[in-house]
């Protein structure tokens, strides 16, 4: 099937894209992420293996400059915010099957300087579902609620964006969650000695933003910031042959100009969105498919991918409108 639907489609081409790898989840993933157990990612790579090629994200700028199009019959494994279960149970794997990897770092987590604050929200919904909230006051308080419910209060705090953030910290005050001894006790990114290690074996590491805001809530200035210095922090840092950079959550709302002074600029050389099988009107923008939105195997992600692709062609919903 998958093979009848790469010809309709005529996208033979794609970019699977993961965060984690565990038997395990830890706490500050479990409620974000379908995280894949070691077994479903080995099953995923097979699947990929047998249908298309794997190809670095070097051989898919060479391609794009040279021939003006995709790798064909290819896919390109990348991984986003340099977690620890990439280099313990995804890179093994990888590495085994001898597939070319890229691995997107937030500047500002390297080294476990800080939590990112959707992780922060995971621990704090692990800390509410095990207290009984009516106690405190100040949960109440910090989110503006006047209900004792505990799903309500884990709601809201599943909804805090980026820019009241720091509601998760008097949240942890309150409850007695101490993110740096978190941080201290479970290092849940890669420092840059392991980075450096990763990426001497070969792995292509690229940028992912300074602390993970979702771009659509900043200004172009705030934007080229958070670009900027997260790939001048990999450049000073990396040995690759590209500037690259992988957008926080989404590329949603931004403008074509704003991708036209990314590469004007010389600020990366190649980038990457998350909105799955989708043309792109910049040659070097390229969609991902996020894998963890799905319960299902590597086939049916695919195959749900290139339907929902057909189904939009009567519609011309299949280039990402700027």
């Amino acid at each position: 099937m998958i093979e009848v639907l790469k010809r309709i489609t005529r996208r033979d081409f794609i970019m699977p894209f993961y965060h984690a790898v565990s038997d395990k989840v830890p706490v500050h993933l479990k409620y974000l992420y379908r995280v894949r157990t070691v077994k479903q990612f080995e099953d995923d790579l097979e699947f990929l293996l047998l249908h298309y090629k794997p190809v670095s994200i070097d051989d898919v700028y060479s391609s794009l400059i040279t021939k003006g199009r995709y790798p064909e019959k290819s896919f390109l494994l990348t991984f986003d915010d340099g977690l620890r279960e990439f280099k313990e149970f995804a890179y093994p794997v990888i590495k085994k099957r001898g597939i070319p990897v890229a691995l997107f770092v937030n500047s500002g987590f390297v080294d476990n300087k800080e939590l990112f604050y959707r992780f922060k929200a995971s621990v704090l919904i692990e800390t509410l579902r095990n207290t009984n909230v009516e106690r405190f006051k100040c949960i109440y308080d910090s989110l503006m609620v006047n209900t004792d419910k505990r799903n309500t209060v884990i709601d809201k705090v599943k909804q805090i964006d980026f820019k009241n953030k720091d509601i998760l910290d008097q949240l942890a005050g309150c409850l007695g969650v101490d993110f740096n001894e978190y941080l201290k006790n479970n290092a849940p990114y890669l420092n840059v000695e392991e980075l450096k290690e990763l990426n001497d074996d070969g792995v292509h590491v690229g940028a992912h933003s300074i602390n993970h805001p979702l771009f659509e809530l900043l200004n172009d200035e705030e934007r080229m910031f958070q670009i900027k210095e997260s790939v001048d922090f990999v450049k000073n840092n990396f040995k690759n042959s590209l500037a690259s950079f992988s957008f926080p959550f989404t590329d949603s709302g931004l403008s074509a100009s704003f991708f036209r002074n990314i590469y004007d600029k010389k600020i990366a050389d190649i980038t990457f969105g998350t909105s799955g099988i989708k043309n792109e009107r910049f040659k070097f923008h390229l969609q991902r498919i996020p894998v963890e939105e799905y319960e299902v195997s590597m086939k049916d992600i695919l195959a749900r991918q290139y339907l929902y692709y057909l189904l939009k062609v009567p519609f011309f919903r299949n280039t990402v409108r700027r």
